[in-house]
């Protein structure tokens, strides 16, 4: 299971985008409205199966999906806006 950092907030926008903001050094993050529904979910602890299942459409691979999600955790534990709990 994994969270967000202390002090690193998710925020959802009018438009279903979200932003991440540090508060302790007020870097922020903008997500599309697929990278806030993953991460919200990612923090949930839905399985990544399942997000991607959720956020697939036509035309687009399924492996595609998986990647782009854990390509996002990857980004976020990077950055350290992510951690495990």
């Amino acid at each position: 299971m994994v969270s967000l950092r202390e002090n690193v907030v998710l925020t959802e926008s009018s438009d279903g985008s979200g932003v991440l903001l540090d508060e302790k050094d007020g870097a922020y993050w903008q997500l599309n409205y697929t990278g806030f529904s993953a991460l919200k979910q990612i923090l949930e602890g839905v399985p990544e199966s399942e997000i991607a299942k959720s956020l697939i459409r036509p035309n687009v691979d399924m492996t595609e999906v998986l990647q782009d999600i854990g390509a996002l955790k990857e980004q976020l534990f990077e950055n350290g806006l992510l951690v495990n709990r």
